[in-house]
């Protein structure tokens, strides 16, 4: 057992950690620690929690699968809170045939083995529109290749549009946590505020402008989105999304951990989530394809990604 290195607070004042692939290029956050140790071998299973991209896009950036279930699916007992509405527990492991396994000490009500798993292969949706052009070109060709290796596979995929005001779904996240982390970090902010990092600061008073009825308003924009996302899953008769875990590769230096943007929409509406290695680019840095699942499904999900990870995986 130990602890790892995480940004302040959860959020986007990096630590000391670097990119097991390449030392001058971050891990990501605000799991850093937990991905970094799990790529670079000292331990094959670590802890990380999410309220916006913060277990989905370090796995990406350091070549390892992570997984964030269905909000609330692990408690979060325990943890100092970010934002309550949107922090998920999960964690990271080196492929994903050991997230059944985690998740059944971890979660709750876990099906293990899982035996009413759909049969044939599953359809995977692609979110096209403005949600997957926020993507770089660079990971958009490595998440192309890996939609061929999956055709070819067998795999029948479907592209979707959709998320065509992923732009509101990203400032109403951004601000709901905001205005959370502003509540929480109350009364440790007016004893302690002089040894908070820049961006912390910048984000709880941000968040102190949000009004109660405004956050309010950004809570309850959850359970709609998400039933929105359930019913197009369901209509098109499509079994997990499929999209790139990042907009990128893991960028260089230390100062920043990344852009969540691939994450937020399925942070804020609560759906399973598990990042898979998608290869290595011409930079020598990793690359992942995250994948999607029905709310409270996340059994199914995990079966799904099993089958898909030796095709992304190989050639």
């Amino acid at each position: 057992m130990g602890k790892t290195e995480t940004t302040e607070f959860a959020w986007m004042e990096p630590g000391p950690t670097r990119n097991p692939h390449h030392l001058e290029h971050t891990p990501g956050g605000s799991s850093s620690g937990s991905a970094a140790g799990v790529a670079a071998g000292f331990f094959p299973f670590a802890l990380g929690t999410q309220t916006a991209g913060s277990i989905t896009r370090p796995a990406a950036y350091c070549g390892i699968v992570g997984f964030k279930p269905t909000f609330g699916k692990i408690p979060a007992s325990g943890v100092i809170p970010f934002s309550p509405s949107a922090d998920h527990v999960g964690f990271f492991c080196e492929d994903p045939s050991g997230v059944g396994i985690f998740a059944s000490v971890l979660a709750e009500e876990w099906q293990l083995p899982f035996e009413s798993a759909p049969q044939g292969r599953p359809v995977l949706g692609v979110p096209e529109g403005p949600y997957l052009d926020q993507a770089a070109e660079n990971a958009r060709e490595y998440f192309e290749r890996g939609l061929m290796k999956l055709i070819g596979a067998g795999y029948p995929i479907k592209r979707i549009d959709c998320l065509s005001a992923i732009e509101t779904v990203n400032q109403c996240h951004r601000r709901m946590i905001a205005a959370e982390m502003a509540r929480v970090h109350s009364v440790w902010f007016k004893s302690y505020g002089h040894l908070y990092r820049k961006r912390t600061v910048e984000t709880i008073e941000q968040g102190l402008a949000i009004s109660e009825a405004q956050l309010k308003r950004l809570r309850s924009g959850r359970l709609p989105f998400r039933e929105e996302l359930g019913q197009l899953m369901r209509s098109e008769r499509i079994d997990c999304w499929i999209c790139p875990s990042a907009t990128d590769h893991a960028p260089p230096g230390l100062e920043s951990t990344g852009s969540p943007t691939m994450n937020i929409p399925w942070t804020y509406a609560g759906l399973p989530t598990i990042s898979l290695p998608a290869g290595m680019d011409s930079s020598g840095l990793p690359l992942g394809i995250q994948l999607v699942g029905h709310y409270a499904k996340d059994e199914e999900l995990v079966v799904c990604a099993e089958g898909l990870f030796p095709v992304l995986s190989g050639g």
